[in-house]
């Protein structure tokens, strides 16, 4: 337990010890709030008020704090991963007494929250009070959270499945873009999905990807009985389930190929 809360910190100080590199990413959201703002405004110009169902202040809201929880649960992890292979660090990493998997998720536990301290909360704060986006009160607080904590532990898992594709491919850089992109794409969080054709929204919505950013974003955003949050996370927790079941099963299936070449 005191090796798992070491890496935390470790994680945390070493963030903190790069200013410049939290002064940036609070600009860059605050940078892409504005944008997202703008550009939908934009987009509004020439509308009665509502497209595909969704008013200028709806969008603008899911799309700024959807783009807010990307920058919490993005972990970088598949990126890390992928040089640390190129370069052999990752040797260090599979010496320790501690299973790779579980020490890629507790390093990126310390990244998530330095990030939701200094990113998210501020960046959800400014779209509240800025632009006078309304937020429920309530219990809903709490289980927007959890979500958020579901949100990452799926990140994370995707991004380590990703992360250990360079024991067999060299590199997963180019695969970490793709991944990035279908998953901004996919999850609602570039364009609403309402605004998809209505004979792909039903396959977006059995897919894992909405579940990370539609799902915060709706128990923050609107109201929801208990029964129906507790159903929300259900999904989440199962779609984490079998994300951190396949990098298991992965990670033991490239482990293998890697003893059996090295000796």
């Amino acid at each position: 337990m005191r090796g798992y809360i070491a890496l935390i910190r470790n994680s945390l100080i070493s963030y903190f010890f790069f200013r410049a590199e939290f002064f940036f990413r609070l600009l860059g959201n605050f940078l892409e709030i504005f944008i997202v703002f703008y550009l939908w405004r934009a987009i509004y110009t020439n509308s009665t008020g509502e497209l595909n169902g969704l008013t200028f202040l709806q969008t603008f809201a899911y799309l700024s704090v959807s783009g807010t929880i990307f920058t919490m649960v993005s972990t970088m992890v598949d990126w890390e991963m992928s040089l640390g292979i190129i370069h052999g660090e990752i040797i260090m990493d599979l010496y320790l007494p501690m299973d790779l998997h579980v020490q890629t998720i507790v390093r990126a536990f310390g990244v998530f929250l330095y990030r939701v301290i200094f990113a998210g909360l501020p960046g959800i704060l400014f779209i509240i009070l800025a632009f006078h986006v309304p937020i429920v009160i309530g219990v809903n607080i709490l289980f927007f959270m959890i979500s958020i904590f579901f949100s990452f532990l799926i990140s994370v898992n995707i991004d380590f499945a990703i992360g250990v594709s360079a024991f067999s491919f060299e590199s997963a850089l180019g695969l970490k873009i793709v991944k990035d992109t279908v998953i901004l794409f996919l999850s609602g969080a570039v364009i609403p999905i309402p605004f998809f054709p209505k004979a792909i929204q039903p396959v977006i919505m059995v897919l894992p990807f909405q579940s990370m950013f539609y799902t915060p974003v709706k128990l923050l955003l609107t109201r929801q009985s208990i029964p129906e949050a507790l159903l929300l996370l259900c999904i989440q927790a199962g779609w984490f389930l079998l994300f951190i079941i396949l990098g298991r099963l992965f990670y033991r299936k490239v482990l293998v190929k890697l003893t059996v070449s090295g000796g």
